[in-house]
Parts: C-alpha cells; sequence; structure tokens
C-alpha cells in the first residue's frame, strides 16, 4: 500500500507498530500465541471438510495462494483503488477469523 500511494506512509509505521506489539505480546509466558495457532489449525480443518478439499490444501490456498493473489492484485489495481482494497482485505480477514469463532468457538 505504501510503494503504490507514498501518502500513506503512516500506514507502515502503524502496522509496524502493531506487528512489534504483538510479537511482544506473543512471546510472554501466558499469551494467546498457541491458542491463536490452535485456533488456525481448527478452521483449516473445518473448512478442509466443509469443502471436501482437505485439510493440506485448504492451507496452501488460505496461505499461499490467497496472499499472492491479494498483493498481485495491490499492485496491479489503479492508484485510486488501492486503499479501498486493501481495506477490503482486512474486513475480509476479520471475517474470517470472526466466522471461523462463531463455528469452532
Amino acid at each position: 500500500m505504501v510503494w503504490r500511494q507514498s501518502r500513506y506512509r503512516w500506514l507502515l509505521l502503524a502496522g509496524a507498530a502493531a506487528l512489534l506489539a504483538l510479537a511482544l505480546r506473543l512471546r510472554q509466558p501466558g499469551s494467546t500465541g498457541q491458542g491463536f495457532y490452535d485456533y488456525n489449525i481448527r478452521v483449516l480443518e473445518l473448512l478442509g471438510r466443509a469443502t471436501g478439499l482437505g485439510y493440506v490444501l485448504v492451507s496452501l490456498l488460505m496461505g499461499v495462494l490467497v496472499p499472492g493473489v491479494a498483493a498481485a492484485m495491490l499492485l496491479l489495481v489503479p492508484r485510486r483503488w488501492a486503499l479501498a482494497l486493501w481495506a477490503g482485505f482486512g474486513l475480509l480477514l476479520l471475517g474470517y477469523f470472526g466466522l471461523g469463532a462463531r463455528f469452532v468457538g
């Protein structure tokens, strides 16, 4: 996003700060790191069973293909759509976790 529109450099700083805070949080004893990992495994297993694709294929799609397509789209869309597309991907990610929490939790 920052590469496409330099006026959003604050996003890079905010994202880096958020990642640093998350990394520090996950390194602390009693953190949610293992719980987050277990949650993702359960969601991928559920999606694998629901779609009939299986855990391995769904995890490859969600971990390799989807981020690759998202990055390519962010690089290829016109600049005026890049921020909206980036925000849309963020909402989809929240939806993935929200839907997973509803079915797994």
